[in-house]
């Protein structure tokens, strides 16, 4: 006898979606189980993307443990991929060109979530407002291994002028408006 996995089930909606961003269009997965108390958002990047299998699996379990998920892919395929060897990304000379380039055409604000808010984060936010970016983290999608290391760099970012926001305020901020066909899509997941 051996422990077999019992096998689950879930009715889950999936339905590929896209963002308008500037001059290009993201692409991206929305999956929404029925009972789903809210959505969480995959944005991916520098080599890993919504087909991932490790991603997927990530997603899956999000989803068996109530919520819906966004896989949303940031690159597009005509994206060169940047290396980042430097903690902030403002450290890397090809990433502040690339940031650089999206402020000359008007692009001044700048939202970060990520992970380890501490190291990573905090000093890729700094250097952005070194650099006079609008910076806005979205506090709940940001976290370090220890929660006193996020705290603490939440502390230091908002007394250096940064917006410190839940990632409930970036989208409704986002969606701008009611009664559009985005809006309705996430509704369910907002209340």
């Amino acid at each position: 006898m051996g422990n077999a996995a019992t096998p689950r089930a879930l009715t889950t909606r999936e339905t590929s979606v896209t963002v308008p961003a500037g001059s290009v269009t993201l692409e991206g997965t929305l999956a929404i189980p029925d009972s789903a108390d809210g959505v969480i958002l995959f944005a991916h990047g520098s080599g890993s993307s919504r087909h991932s299998p490790r991603n997927r699996y990530v997603a899956e379990e999000l989803r068996f443990a109530g919520f819906g998920t966004l896989l949303l892919d940031l690159l597009t395929p005509e994206t060169p991929i940047l290396p980042k060897m430097s903690f902030a990304a403002t450290g890397d000379p090809a990433l502040r060109e690339r940031i650089a380039g999206l402020s000359m055409s008007g692009r001044d604000q700048v939202v970060i979530c990520g992970t380890e808010a501490h190291v990573c984060v905090l000093q890729t936010a700094l250097g952005l407002r070194a650099g006079k970016s609008e910076v806005v983290v979205v506090g709940d999608a940001v976290s370090s291994r220890l929660p006193e290391s996020a705290s603490v760099a939440g502390d230091r970012l908002r007394q250096a002028g940064c917006y410190w926001i839940t990632a409930e305020m970036a989208v409704f901020e986002w969606l701008e408006r009611a009664g559009t066909d985005a809006f309705r899509a996430l509704l369910p997941l907002l209340k």
